[in-house]
């Protein structure tokens, strides 16, 4: 699928988003103008100017309602049909009433992939620990430990990029 293909698909996303990244830009510049002495020659934003981002976010708002309006009736057709696999706890495909769509070439990702002693013993670890917790069902343990892992791994991905410090208390004073 090519970005021109993506953006009739999701065009509703597309314009909503774009609106919100430029009320973003718009604001920013409007609180750093604000902050700046009025010696300094920048140039201000007044007038009718102070209400494009509610006008942006309103049409934000009503694309993105229009475009899931139209999303929704193929919803519809597609809850009819039960998802491929129900597991324990109901993942986000099946609460949406969609089956999952999952694009991973594993030839590729071992291919490109960085091998060395440890990765070999977390692999037999990994074996170990199915092995002694879930010795009938290891595809549903592995399953579940991934699914776990990675999501973990994301949120502290994110709480980095947005704290830029790591999960350990660090110093003496203990702080985060």
């Amino acid at each position: 699928m090519g970005l021109p293909d993506l953006l009739r698909k999701r065009w509703s996303d597309t314009v909503t988003l774009g609106c919100i990244v430029v009320v973003a830009i718009i604001e920013a510049w409007q609180e750093a103008a604000s902050s700046v002495p009025a010696s300094v020659k920048i140039p201000r934003l007044d007038g009718w100017v102070h209400y494009v981002p509610l006008a942006l976010l309103l049409i934000a708002g009503v694309v993105w309602v229009f475009g899931r309006r139209k999303k929704a009736g193929s919803l519809q057709l597609q809850t009819s049909q039960p998802p491929a696999i129900v597991p324990g706890i109901p993942a986000l495909s099946a609460l949406l009433g969609q089956n999952p769509t999952v694009a991973f070439d594993a030839k590729k990702f071992f291919a490109l992939a960085h091998y060395s002693p440890v990765t070999a013993e977390i692999e037999q670890n990994i074996k170990t620990i199915a092995q002694q917790n879930s010795p009938n069902d290891k595809e549903a343990f592995y399953a579940r430990f991934f699914g776990v892992g990675i999501v973990a791994y994301h949120h502290d991905v994110s709480w980095f990029v947005c704290f830029r410090q790591g999960c350990v208390v660090s110093g003496r004073d203990g702080k985060v």
